[in-house]
């Protein structure tokens, strides 16, 4: 059954928190660089989780603000995001996205950069 308050693509989310047009994707404040720096918020406020990321990528803890200004290292934090489910959580919280509404950026952006390149 559908929900005629939400817009067309956008779902009901159990948070009543999230604004519909945020979820649908509609809200054009919210790219993929954003959702990135809001997990890498996520990232640094969790040791552990900042230890697993440093090791990953490769990078010093120092060197993350520089980084962070690169698009191919934002897009890396978008990855790795959406395949750590607390910190996916964490940044779509802080942005009142849904889980879902991150995924969708981070094949927005996947697409977007593919179309650079060729």
């Amino acid at each position: 059954m559908r929900n005629n308050r939400y817009p067309t693509g956008a779902t009901q989310s159990p948070n009543p928190g999230i604004d519909p047009k945020i979820v649908s994707g509609i809200d054009p404040a919210i790219d993929s660089d954003t959702v990135a720096i809001a997990a890498l918020a996520s990232i640094a406020a969790d040791p552990q989780m900042l230890s697993r990321f440093l090791a990953l990528t490769g990078h010093q803890g120092g060197d993350i603000r520089k980084a962070a200004q690169e698009p191919e290292f934002l897009a890396g934090v978008l990855h790795f995001t959406v395949e750590h489910e607390p910190v996916l959580l964490a940044a779509a919280a802080s942005l009142r996205l849904t889980p879902d509404a991150v995924r969708n950026l981070l094949q927005t952006a996947r697409s977007q950069s593919r179309q650079q390149s060729d």
